[in-house]
């Protein structure tokens, strides 16, 4: 079903739960608003639902887990409000899930693990509270997390070390305390690390210098001592970190001092 870059107003039919056969729901950029309805649940065949882009409100239903073949959710741009439903970590086809730009509220669920094929996952531009699970760190296949523009608390946990095949990690714009985690030197895959506009202390440590790195942000955290030499022979294509007015750190290789 595609009716994507249209006009179209009104609600999402609560039948649309009886094409139980459908694989693809493309509706984005249109007018819809009202709540998601819980018959989506129904579709066991959905491998698509592509909503973003509306004025969808209200909260995701628990029953979307029940799509078990769902690969990619995009519900981003909407005005989705509430927590995410602790039964997210069923979806265990989910390769590719994009809440961002919406009103998501509460802690983030405690099971991820399950999901075990995530490759994206796009949560910026909320209102998250509370810290980054520990089981977020076991979603081994993630390539793309985007937390940025929420208001999560406590340390980075160390396990995000793990994550060997990261590409792009983006917690900016939260309210993260502690140490940028040594661990990240495992990540030898990544190419933009974001962490400006946090509350992070200490000094940056060396090990974060792997070979694929390109964008780094510092500033705006509470980071102090200098950017370690291994990190400014990488030739970053942008870093930036508190060496300006702030003169909390020094750096001889910052593109961007603040």
């Amino acid at each position: 079903l595609y009716l994507d870059g249209n006009r179209l107003s009104g609600t999402l039919p609560t039948e649309m739960g009886n094409l139980i056969n459908l694989e693809d729901v493309t509706l984005y950029s249109n007018l819809l608003g009202g709540s998601m309805p819980s018959e989506v649940g129904n579709l066991p065949s959905l491998e698509r639902l592509w909503l973003s882009d509306n004025n969808i409100n209200g909260t995701i239903p628990p029953s979307i887990s029940n799509c078990r073949s769902l690969e990619y959710l995009y519900l981003d741009e909407n005005l989705l409000d509430g927590s995410l439903p602790s039964t997210i970590g069923d979806m265990s086809s989910l390769r590719d899930m994009r809440l961002n730009a919406n009103q998501i509220s509460g802690l983030l669920p405690f099971r991820w693990g399950d999901l075990v094929n995530l490759e994206i996952l796009y949560l910026d531009n909320n209102y998250v509270t509370g810290s980054i699970p520990r089981s977020l760190c076991d979603v081994e296949s993630l390539v793309d997390l985007q937390l940025f523009d929420n208001a999560l608390t406590s340390t980075i946990p160390t396990r995000m070390g793990q994550l060997e095949r990261l590409e792009v990690l983006h917690l900016g714009n939260n309210r993260l305390s502690g140490t940028i985690p040594k661990e990240f030197g495992r990540l030898s895959e990544l190419v933009f690390l974001h962490l400006h506009k946090n509350i992070l202390t200490g000094t940056v440590p060396w090990q974060i210098s792997t070979p694929r790195l390109a964008n780094v942000t510092l500033e705006d955290n509470l980071l102090a001592g200098y950017v370690p030499s291994k990190i400014c022979a990488l030739e970053l294509r942008h870093l930036s970190a508190d060496c300006g007015a702030k003169n909390r750190i020094q750096c001889s290789c910052c593109t961007s001092c603040w």
